[in-house]
């Protein structure tokens, strides 16, 4: 791809999805959004959850990676209490 938007003259010919690299502004808003929702998470979970996620934070793990695995573990956790079962052993 050339850049050229909304569709560059080598993938019309193509045929084909233009990939386009993310713009510096997009970046940084992708950025500022993931960490919003890192801080609201760590204001809501509770007290040893959150000194573990501190300790993600501070090995250097990426906000937006932190934040997926809560949340698709909190999903996980309430799918397994809705059918009646009890909390997943960590084998």
């Amino acid at each position: 791809c050339n850049g050229e938007r909304p569709q560059c003259s080598e993938c019309a010919a193509r045929d084909s999805q233009c990939q386009y690299k993310e713009t510096e502004t997009a970046q940084t808003k992708r950025k500022h959004q993931d960490l919003e929702e890192l801080f609201e998470l760590l204001k809501s979970l509770p007290y040893e959850d959150a000194s573990e996620t501190l300790a993600r934070i501070r090995a250097g793990e990426e906000p937006r990676d932190i934040v997926e695995t809560i949340t698709h573990g909190n999903v996980l956790m309430q799918i397994a209490t809705e059918l009646g079962g009890s909390r997943p052993s960590a084998d």
